[in-house]
């Protein structure tokens, strides 16, 4: 009878995070495989490879294999249910049934596999704080399930979204603080690009090759969210990817010429793994809290401080929506040193720096709430700028959360003028982009909608039931707003594309009705007349362009 395996380490989430436990596994290269176990009794695995997820067993249908290659292009959505069916009647793994199908090849298949290890990790992230792990060092628990061969997944780039996931969690905030004012240097040793950044955090590590520079400035430099800016740098810190002066190697970088990311056919130095049962509870345990720059878990709260916290909470979740009057509890007509006294009174309450160590997980909260309030009295107390933000008040948009809107609706106004510009000059691509952006600042507004639809409608070769997609699409904004002229343009353009003239005609007619001077509605509308012997009037003499010129011309509009 075969014993059961024994963990190595063991634990709860809430003393030790999924991501700490990440990058503890690949710090010392360990090959295991983690379980994990929620309040619901579900249970989870990822297996390891010299510090590497290799594969990642998760309760539910999260990141399934054939979803995966879809979303990712590698499969045509048509064809993946039949294989699915034969897969499952032959008792086959579905990625065999696709290679011998002739429907995949080998490397979209490995592609697949790795994203699918990817989103199945990041999806544990969210797991409740009372999950238990096991550890079980060099002990392969998921090697009947799946494929025989492993895919492995760079553990440094799941790092960043690990801690995203638990933005608030104390350890971050206790780890930046102990920064203080250091000049933050980027460890010449470590790939920044294994982190996968996107958008904008990849300036964090831009500005800090080209300026090292302490926490406070980085966050103000405007580089990105200072959120964001935070949350990479704490990244950095947990991987020791920052040159503090310790003279450790950054977490991962002695795996970058090992066996498992190395090119086919390099050589394989041997990895050092300890023995089995060499890792326990306490060193595990230890070893995280000094990555962390903490020790022990979280204190419990008394009630006053509980109380507290939900205080904090409520009031960062509404103050965007408060005038700056609501937000220091003073009249309108308030003399500057009612204002200024108010502030005092809420600035020794509310300032970050002010709130005890248990509370320092709603820290950022708080700050929020004092910045809004220091923005508050810089503008009240100041006569010019006070005057200004009365006549706002007169015409709406006081509150921040207004003053975001209408920011969102100016610059979807902007992202939509440059759509129109790519539009007219053929660049689709870039027509499409900017209208993307226009729908998404401001999705209400249906000259945006109409756009993109277009864009769609007339980027490649669209089959006739994706024309007619689009065409319901643009039924369903001209029955909110029947006479938008720019609407029933591209949705008569494309009735006549897949053969409905009598139908496009009634969309030209209407042009003509809400615009005398649309010349290509009087053109549609007459050609429908010549060639289907219409004695309807018309002002102005024939034209004999064809629809296809009008639908190419339109292209570049």
């Amino acid at each position: 009878m075969t014993e059961s395996p024994v963990a190595t380490a063991s634990g709860t989430l809430d003393k030790t995070p999924l991501v700490n436990l990440l990058v503890y596994v690949l710090d010392h290269a360990l090959t295991g495989t983690l379980v994990l176990e929620s309040p619901d009794r579900h249970r989870h695995a990822v297996t390891f490879a010299s510090g590497h997820p290799t594969k990642a067993r998760v309760a539910g249908e999260v990141a399934r294999l054939g979803g995966v290659l879809v979303e990712l292009g590698h499969l045509d959505a048509a064809a993946l249910e039949p294989a699915v069916e034969s897969a499952r009647a032959a008792n086959r793994l579905l990625g065999r049934e696709l290679l011998d199908r002739g429907l995949i090849d080998a490397e979209s298949l490995t592609s697949a596999l790795r994203e699918g290890v990817s989103r199945k990790v990041a999806h544990l992230f969210h797991l409740p704080d009372e999950t238990a792990y096991g550890f079980y060092a060099d002990t392969d628990l998921l090697a009947r399930w799946g494929g025989p061969e492993p895919t492995v997944v760079d553990a440094l780039s799941l790092v960043l979204p690990g801690v995203r996931a638990r933005p608030f969690d104390r350890r971050v905030d206790a780890g930046l603080r102990a920064l203080g004012d250091a000049v933050l240097r980027l460890d010449v040793r470590g790939d920044f690009k294994r982190f996968r950044l996107m958008d904008r955090a990849k300036g964090v590590v831009e500005i800090l090759k080209a300026r090292p520079m302490p926490l406070s400035k980085l966050t103000s430099a405007g580089v990105a969210d200072e959120l964001d800016v935070r949350l990479v740098v704490y990244a950095f810190l947990l991987t020791r990817h920052l040159d503090l002066g310790g003279g450790r190697a950054p977490v991962g970088v002695d795996t970058d010429d090992g066996p498992l990311l190395a090119p086919r056919g390099s050589p394989r130095p041997p990895v050092a793994r300890p023995p089995s049962g060499a890792v326990n509870l306490r060193s595990i345990t230890s070893a995280i809290a000094e990555a962390a720059l903490i020790e022990g878990p979280a204190p419990s709260l008394s009630p006053e401080l509980a109380a507290r916290r939900e205080e904090i909470r409520d009031r960062a979740a509404k103050i965007d929506g408060e005038t700056y009057f609501v937000m220091l509890g003073v009249a309108l007509d308030s003399p500057p040193e009612v204002v200024q006294s108010a502030y005092f009174g809420l600035a020794k309450r509310w300032h970050p720096d002010r709130l005890p160590e248990p509370l320092s997980e709603v820290r950022e909260l708080a700050g929020k709430v004092f910045s809004r309030m220091s923005e508050a009295f810089q503008t009240l107390s100041d006569p010019e700028k006070r005057a200004q933000y009365m006549n706002l008040m007169k015409g709406g948009g006081a509150t921040p959360e207004e003053q975001a809107k209408v920011a969102a609706v100016i610059e979807a106004q902007m992202e939509f003028q440059r759509a129109e510009v790519f539009l007219k000059r053929g660049d689709l691509a870039s027509a499409k982009k900017y209208g993307d952006r226009a729908r998404a600042k401001d999705p209400e507004q249906v000259d945006y909608q109409a756009l993109t639809v277009w864009v769609a409608a007339i980027s490649g070769q669209p089959k006739p039931d994706e024309l007619a997609r689009f065409i319901e699409q643009l039924d369903l904004i001209l029955a909110a707003e029947p006479n938008h002229q720019r609407a029933l343009q591209y949705r008569g353009a494309l009735l006549k594309r897949v053969g409905n003239d009598a139908r496009a005609v009634k969309d030209f007619r209407r042009l003509l009705e809400l615009d005398p001077r649309n010349l290509d509605a009087e053109r549609e509308v007459r050609i429908y007349e010549m060639r289907h012997g219409s004695h309807e009037k018309s002002e102005k003499p024939a034209s004999n362009i064809p629809f296809a010129g009008l639908f190419d011309r339109m292209k570049k509009k």
